[in-house]
């Protein structure tokens, strides 16, 4: 199998599917609904960030995180966006989260379905199954990860059934305002383009600069600047506690793997196939493979945290389909040599793919997954701050996206992702930025034992500072790990 495919307009059209096709998709959209449903209590800390600026937008505060401080801490424009419309339908709350990404998550089965579904259904089914249902992907729930790798399947799509073209163009403008490094698919279209055709894909690449034109010209009028706010602070905390005392983003990456040794070898049979389709006219899988290669290779030049566990889904996913690929690859050779049944056949490919994909760079280790870390001492404590608080009453914390959505309070972000103030301090690697400007809030949020940037962590606050802390704040609450400290009253 693993023959070319989509190699003219009309090989999209669905001569030969039928009830079965429409019963497998179906399927599909009950299995991301339950997903949906099971991963709400394992969502990340920046997931909360997306839904409490999408709220700000829906209630008409604006694009902010703190009502009245203008900052982008929003990564992604059009998940920002999405998660808006969403929680104007369903209302602000995990749900809309989850239904916000959910619904891309199933528009990538059905990418990656109506992609694979000529070499055949089961082998659709396979590397379908292999690829949208990822371990990291599932772990990002919440996230604008289902977003950018939807849209990076539906760009793929659209060049393979349109070429150069309008339709290609949104795409790419999308995914590309999705995630800054959605602009490498472009870049991708391209360089085949150019290869395959022999010219410049003009027409694509217009339509993107446009959406992303349009972009800057509105980022700049309303923000003041161009550049997510959240990019400028996690391009500096490379060089900061804890993230300094990480892996590199490629090392990380391969660390993910339990096999190496079965790994590597699956992953090169993948990418072999992926070049030979790519001279058969079959950009298809070289477009979502190369964009998830790349974007590995150019978060290594950049010295990108390894922390963001989404970091990795591109690259992830890239791998996944190849070490797919290869699955069906070999399948097809054994069939072909022992003459299989297609009842064996069929068989031996789905229980193939649990194995296989322990193999993968992302082997799923829990499911459904625990709670986040830290999920419930949050809400514990931002019911506390809430019904011990007056509406302008601050609170500064390091993670702040279970913090801030629960208690509705305004928040002092330790790290820094959502006020542009603490850059000068960042840049000199000062997590303390904010004390030393003299910033006091109502309360303080601490771990026990003190993560980085916390008062009364050895490690990035000086004894004397810290001795300054414990002057003028005195602890008023504690929950399991989770400590809180309150102004004094003279200070």
């Amino acid at each position: 199998m693993l023959t070319s495919h989509f190699q003219n307009k009309s090989s999209l059209a669905p001569k030969d599917w039928d009830f079965a096709d429409g019963v497998i998709l179906t399927a599909g959209a009950v299995i991301v609904a339950i997903i949906s449903y099971l991963f709400i209590p394992a969502m990340p800390d920046d997931a909360y960030i997306y839904l409490r600026i999408a709220a700000n937008i829906g209630s008409g505060q604006g694009w902010l995180y703190n009502v009245g401080e203008l900052t982008n801490p929003a990564t992604s424009p059009i998940y920002t966006i999405v998660l808006t419309v969403v929680g104007l339908v369903f209302g602000y709350s995990s749900a809309a989260l989850a239904v916000s990404y959910g619904i891309p998550l199933y528009a990538l089965v059905v990418a990656q379905y109506v992609a694979w579904r000529r070499d055949g259904r089961v082998e659709a089914i396979v590397i379908t199954a292999g690829t949208a249902f990822g371990a990291r992907l599932l772990q990002s729930f919440g996230m604008e990860t289902s977003l950018l790798m939807a849209l990076v399947s539906f760009t793929a799509l659209a060049y393979q059934h349109n070429g150069d073209s309008f339709r290609t163009g949104v795409f790419a403008g999308l995914t590309a305002l999705t995630r800054p490094e959605g602009i490498i698919l472009m870049g991708l279209i391209g360089a085949c383009h150019l290869m395959l055709r022999r010219q410049i894909a003009w027409r694509s690449a217009l339509v993107t600069v446009a959406f992303l034109l349009s972009w800057v010209v509105i980022s700049w009028l309303y923000f003041g600047t161009v550049v997510p706010h959240t990019a400028e602070v996690k391009s500096l905390q490379r060089r900061m506690s804890p993230w300094i005392n990480e892996p590199d983003f490629f090392h990380a990456f391969i660390l993910q793997s339990r096999w190496l040794i079965f790994t590597i070898p699956l992953v090169a049979i993948g990418l072999w196939l992926t070049v030979r389709r790519l001279f058969r006219n079959d950009t298809f899988p070289a477009l979502c493979v190369g964009f998830g290669l790349v974007q590995v290779l150019g978060y290594q030049l950049m010295d990108a945290p390894g922390a963001y566990f989404w970091y990795f889904e591109p690259g992830d996913f890239a791998t996944n389909l190849a070490i797919m690929m290869a699955l069906v690859w070999f399948g097809a050779l054994v069939r072909r040599r022992l003459s299989l049944p297609q009842t064996a056949y069929v068989g031996a490919m789905f229980l193939m793919i649990p194995f296989v994909k322990e193999m993968s760079f992302d082997p799923i280790k829990r499911f459904p997954p625990n709670e986040y870390r830290h999920s419930g001492e949050y809400k514990a404590v931002a019911a506390w701050l809430r019904a011990n608080s007056q509406p302008a009453d601050a609170f500064a914390a390091t993670e702040i996206g279970y913090l801030g959505w629960y208690s509705k309070q305004p928040v002092l972000d330790i790290n820094g992702l959502v006020h542009r103030r603490s850059l000068p301090g960042l840049r000199q690697r000062n997590l303390h930025w904010w004390w030393d400007e003299g910033e006091r809030p109502r309360y303080v949020v601490v771990h026990r034992p003190p993560w980085d940037g916390e008062p009364g962590h050895t490690g990035t606050w000086p004894a004397q500072i810290s001795a300054e802390f414990a002057s003028q704040y005195h602890k008023v609450f504690e929950y399991e790990g989770m400590e809180v400290f309150e102004r004094n009253s003279a200070s």
